[in-house]
């Protein structure tokens, strides 16, 4: 064989060039499965920063409103406690949240909402013959301090986490179900071009050959 007719490059084995091909698109299959579940990871921690966030304000509101309604004195007086169980309601009605508790500075419930879940049930404390399941993956506590120059009490709200992070949530579904779309497209842009290259080469192959025949 003279130079001028030694290949351009290495012939590899039809078989191994597969196998080449194979254990390319997997590994990039992999690395994109990769970045969904880091992004479907990163996004689930901004939704429960952000519904701490949200939860923490509207428990400092109340704080706040708590304030004025007990007015600095150190024991509750009837019409203190009317103004407080109609707030209490109020505050209740809201969809995000689900109850809400006012102790006194010695840790004594003074007033609760309606419906309200106390903490046994909540974490599923309750004795085994009830069989109650821990329901704190749904709901989310905050306790805060009342305090002015003295502490006042203890307010507890527990909020609805579905609800609030509803909106989030379903946003960032939208987002990951265009990734997982636009990942499938290119698997099946990147199948076709690659078939269509193996043709085109093939050919070309053959028209090479046919010519030095």
């Amino acid at each position: 064989m003279n130079n001028s007719e030694l290949p351009l490059y290495l012939k590899i084995s039809p078989i191994y060039n597969k196998i080449l091909q194979l254990g390319i698109a997997v590994l990039c299959i992999v690395v994109l499965l990769n970045i969904l579940i880091l992004s479907q990871n990163k996004q689930n921690s901004v939704i429960a920063k952000q519904f701490n966030y949200l939860s923490e304000v509207q428990l400092e509101q109340a704080v706040t409103a708590f304030k004025v309604l007990l007015n600095n004195e150190d024991s509750i007086s009837s019409k203190n406690k009317t103004n407080i169980e109609k707030y209490i309601h109020q505050l209740a009605q809201s969809n995000t949240v689900n109850d809400v508790h006012f102790y006194d500075e010695s840790g004594l419930l003074q007033v609760s909402s309606s419906d309200s879940i106390n903490m046994k049930t909540l974490y599923g404390l309750t004795p085994i013959e009830l069989d109650t399941k821990d329901q704190s993956q749904l709901y989310g506590t905050f306790v805060e301090e009342i305090r002015t120059d003295k502490l006042l009490g203890y307010l507890r709200i527990t909020i609805n986490k579905e609800i609030t992070n509803s909106r989030l949530t379903k946003a960032n579904f939208d987002v990951h179900e265009t990734m997982r779309l636009l990942v499938l497209f290119s698997l099946i842009i990147g199948f076709l071009l690659t078939r269509g290259f193996s043709r085109f080469s093939r050919q070309g192959f053959r028209m090479n050959k046919s010519k030095v025949d």
